[in-house]
């Protein structure tokens, strides 16, 4: 899962509503989850609505799958197929289970730049 998308200024840009300005070459991260979240632009997010992605709908603009465009990385589609296969041999050999420390639904800290847990619990497998 790509968890943010990377993108540089071409021009200088006025935030609007705020005095801050990106200037030209600025890098900018944008953090794909909060925005996948965010109730502004997907109502009910963490339902599964297919019907959100057709292209008549105004929220198509701001889903970003794989967050960097038509340039993205040519070995993608490999890497995919290899973690797809791991992942399928590990699910064949191990189950998996939450643990008592686990909050649910798992809340994620604000302002990291990765996904990560709001709280530092974590469980030890022995």
């Amino acid at each position: 899962m790509v968890v943010c998308s990377i993108r540089k200024c071409t021009k200088d840009y006025v935030i609007p509503g705020s005095s801050v300005v990106l200037f030209t070459g600025t890098v900018v991260t944008i953090p794909i989850y909060s925005l996948h979240y965010d109730e502004k632009y997907f109502p009910s997010a963490k339902e599964f609505q297919p019907e959100r992605f057709k292209r008549t709908e105004k929220v198509s603009r701001v889903y970003l799958p794989f967050g960097d465009g038509p340039r993205i990385c040519i070995g993608l589609k490999l890497a995919k197929i290899e973690i797809k296969c791991c992942l399928a041999n590990i699910l064949l050999k191990y189950s998996f289970s939450r643990c008592e420390s686990t909050e649910v639904p798992l809340q994620f800290k604000p302002w990291s730049i990765f996904l990560a847990p709001k709280t530092n619990k974590y469980c030890t497998l022995y």
